[in-house]
């Protein structure tokens, strides 16, 4: 028996070792050019970007890849997520955006925000108001947090950073203000492939700013 539980020990310290120089050979093979490109400029930071649009069906895909890789891998990095718009309408969702950041309730919106727009149950501003109110938010809150100047001011920030940035599609990720990352070069259909690769690169990328 106890000759069984050193092969069984031998063979998970093996297994291992694979598996860390799997990925470190993976995370070794990330080019400029290819799997990112470089912003010009040279405002950096170590902050990861995302830029999405609730409109969006391939946002909401990479928002549900990557909300666990926030929470339990890379939650001493920077990350903001910054919805893009291109309308009125769409720059009220902005607005909701940022106000359901202040308010701490982003995680149970998002969802609901992205959904609403797919089926067509978003149709209007009051419809987006419904949103928050099934979340608890109060609509004396919800409407009095809408019309700060705080609220319309980062709203117009973030619309300057994507040009700034020169975002041209998204989803988009820019790490460090710096880096562009391919996501086209990610394997969409493989979650833990995804996260894996996700989580190399923008490791790597952070570290060019040591």
């Amino acid at each position: 028996m106890v000759n069984n539980m050193i092969k069984l020990l031998i063979k998970t310290i093996y297994l291992s070792m694979v598996l860390l120089f799997s990925i470190d050979a993976f995370c070794s093979e990330f080019v400029e050019g290819r799997d990112y490109i470089v912003i010009p400029g040279d405002e950096l930071n170590r902050q990861v970007t995302h830029f999405f649009s609730f409109g969006c069906s391939s946002c909401f895909l990479v928002n549900q890849m990557i909300r666990s890789i926030e929470k339990d891998n890379m939650c001493s990095i920077n990350i903001e997520k910054c919805h893009v718009y291109t309308s009125q309408t769409s720059k009220y969702l902005s607005k909701a955006w940022v106000v359901a950041n202040q308010l701490g309730v982003a995680e149970r919106v998002d969802s609901l925000l992205f959904k609403g727009i797919a089926n067509q149950t978003i149709i209007n501003e009051e419809s987006v108001k419904e949103i928050f109110l099934t979340v608890g938010v109060t609509e004396e809150e919800f409407d009095s947090r809408m019309n700060t100047p705080n609220v319309e001011e980062k709203v117009r920030q973030q619309y300057n950073q994507v040009r700034k940035l020169k975002i041209s599609g998204i989803p988009a990720i820019v790490v460090g203000n710096k880096f562009l990352v391919n996501l086209s070069k990610f394997p969409w259909n493989d979650k833990q492939a995804f996260a894996d690769r996700y989580q190399c690169l923008i490791n790597e990328l952070l570290e060019k700013h040591s």
